[in-house]
């Protein structure tokens, strides 16, 4: 195993040698559609949405349960802890 390698250690960016770039790529470039920026732009926001939702569809459902259970004990206890209720100060 080499000792040499720190994971951790931050390497400065002037002492990097990547060499010389490669000539070939330059001739590959092209340039992007008319409407690439906003295709890329659409896909971004509908992933987020779909994350979005998803994360919506977990929560939800458990903050009903919680809320049903809050009610139920509420109802046989007879307390009322929220602010303005009969047994607040």
């Amino acid at each position: 195993m080499n000792d040499d390698v720190q994971p951790d250690k931050q390497i400065p960016e002037g002492e990097i040698d990547c060499g010389e770039p490669v000539a070939e790529l330059v001739t590959l470039r092209e340039t992007p559609s008319a409407g690439f920026q906003e295709r890329v732009l659409r896909g971004i926001g509908r992933r987020r949405l779909a994350a979005e939702m998803t994360q919506v569809s977990v929560q939800v459902p458990f903050l009903w349960l919680m809320e049903i259970l809050n009610l139920m004990f509420h109802f046989f206890t007879g307390k009322i802890t929220e602010k303005g209720g009969p047994n607040s100060g």
